[in-house]
């Protein structure tokens, strides 16, 4: 079915592939091209999907193996289909309740060995071990030889690309359907056809023309965006400090690679407000309320505060007054006003602090 130079990539469907006359698939030839090795204008990939029943309550699910080899702009394609039993079924949908996902859980060959080492070393929660066991046992009854990474995938399969400025240098790809389901203001963009004109469709690295999206983001950073993308995934954020430490803060070995460590809480915050995700609002706010100190307050306040929805600068306000002895004593406070003096005018919540403090005293 493959020539000799796609051998490798055989065995690895064939390690993968249950009996496909049982199942009901078709043998179709893989590639319509003729093999020969791989060029710079060629692509080959291999994916595996667990795909839940038309109804989202279902507890039917398939595996479905997908093979995409591109050449000089022409994608050759072949998905095959394969019906869990239910005992299967039930582990699948026992793992995807444990770690709170209802969407695709892909696996990129040319990644996933990296990723999944990384996420063996950085989770040691019971329930990600516990998700990871009942997926692998799934794949073990196909004779799998490699193991499931969960949450965030390498691009594949995903239809929406998110590019960013010169400045960033940076792409995050995600599914619109996922983020659909988890913002309401990306489904009406989405279902509106994209009214707001941010997006323009793109060929794969310029060669396939499968359809994907390109977002072209102006406001914010790709970091800002990719650390939103892995909390929706994954449920975890690492923010970084408040004040200015977070100029040196160190990446956290505990903590899952994907996860931004240099994100701040006021980014995340504004990304969140826009994209209409209460919970991460809600989440940095809370975040916010246990890590304000009278030393990194005066911080925070001096920021620029344009454009921003006032309840962050109200809660931090809040608590510079209801600290204000503290605050005012910091070593932190006298530094950024003498910085503020010799630079030029103050942020609004500065002069807003100030005038309060003044009634306090």
């Amino acid at each position: 079915m493959f020539g000799t130079a796609w051998a490798g990539l055989a065995r690895t469907f064939n390690n993968y592939r249950p009996d496909w006359s049982s199942a009901g698939s078709d043998s179709a030839n893989l590639f319509q091209h003729t093999p020969t090795a791989p060029t710079l204008a060629e692509s080959a990939s291999f994916s595996m999907e667990f795909e839940q029943g038309a109804d989202a309550a279902s507890s039917h699910w398939k595996l479905i193996f997908t093979f995409r080899r591109c050449v000089l702009g022409r994608e050759s394609l072949e998905v095959k289909s394969v019906d869990l039993d239910n005992g299967q079924s039930k582990m699948i949908q026992d793992a995807i309740s444990v770690i709170g996902a209802k969407h695709e859980i892909a696996v990129n060959l040319k990644h996933v060995e990296a990723r999944t080492a990384r996420m063996g070393r950085a989770s040691d929660s019971a329930e990600a071990t516990l998700a990871r066991d009942r997926i692998n046992a799934v794949l073990r009854s196909f004779q799998g030889k490699h193991k499931v990474f969960l949450g965030v995938e390498a691009g594949e399969p995903t239809n929406l690309i998110s590019g960013f400025g010169m400045q960033s240098f940076g792409q995050a790809r995600i599914h619109s359907i996922f983020l659909a389901a988890k913002s309401n203001y990306l489904k009406t963009l989405f279902d509106s056809k994209l009214a707001e004109k941010v997006l323009k469709t793109v060929g794969d690295d310029q060669l396939c023309q499968q359809a994907r999206h390109l977002v072209e983001v102006t406001e914010y950073s790709s970091s800002v965006y990719q650390a939103v993308f892995t909390w929706l995934r994954t449920g975890l954020v690492k923010f970084a400090p408040l004040g200015d430490t977070q100029k040196g803060a160190e990446p956290d070995p505990q903590v899952i690679g994907e996860i931004e460590c240099n994100v701040t809480a006021l980014s995340l915050y504004r990304l969140g407000h826009h994209l209409q995700l209460l919970e991460l609002v809600e989440l940095t706010l809370a975040w916010m309320d246990d890590n304000l100190s009278p030393d990194n307050v005066i911080f925070e306040l001096s920021r620029d505060w344009t454009g921003v929805p006032t309840e962050v600068k109200e809660k931090i306000l809040a608590f510079a007054v209801a600290n204000w002895d503290d605050v005012r004593r910091s070593k932190h406070t006298t530094s950024v006003l003498k910085t503020i003096i010799g630079q030029g005018p103050p942020s609004v919540a500065l002069i807003e602090l100030m005038l309060l403090a003044l009634k306090v005293e």
